[in-house]
């Protein structure tokens, strides 16, 4: 769920009724001592607060996400560049596909996990300049910015 600035934040996080929620605004998650992570509406408002205390300021508005337990080791980046997703392996998973479909952008990142269940789901979309390369091999990461450069 997306929020905007200065909306009712505990109202709209109530509603959600979920049992832990990850905040950040469009931009960075908390980094200070309590985190991202809250076990109660009242705990996801503080941590709004503490963003713009230690900011100065909420970058676009406010992400909130319930929170979900990951299969360890899941995580996968892919990078979309012009239009066509690039795996560290050979398969593109389908809400890759959905992403590049709906992102109109020449270089990102997606971040995808699986859930406990074996449900995909992103965890992180960047914008490419600061993305390392984690889990792909040099030289297929070089191929890949050969090919569609």
């Amino acid at each position: 769920m997306f929020l905007e600035t200065d909306s009712n934040y505990l109202q709209q996080i109530s509603n959600l009724n979920w049992n832990a929620y990850f905040i950040k605004d469009f931009v960075k998650s908390n980094t200070d001592a309590q985190g991202s992570i809250a076990n109660t509406p009242e705990q996801a408002v503080k941590i709004i607060e503490l963003i713009e205390q230690y900011r100065g300021e909420l970058e676009g508005g406010v992400a909130v996400r319930k929170v979900e337990h990951f299969q360890p080791q899941s995580e996968l980046r892919y990078f979309v560049m012009n239009g066509t997703a690039c795996s560290p392996t050979s398969e593109v998973p389908a809400i890759v596909e959905t992403v590049t479909q709906r992102i109109d952008t020449p270089f990102y990142s997606v971040d995808i996990a699986q859930t406990l269940e074996g449900k995909d789901r992103i965890v992180e979309l960047g914008d490419g300049q600061v993305s390392e390369r984690k889990a792909w091999p040099l030289d297929r990461f070089a191929k890949m910015l050969a090919q569609m450069g």
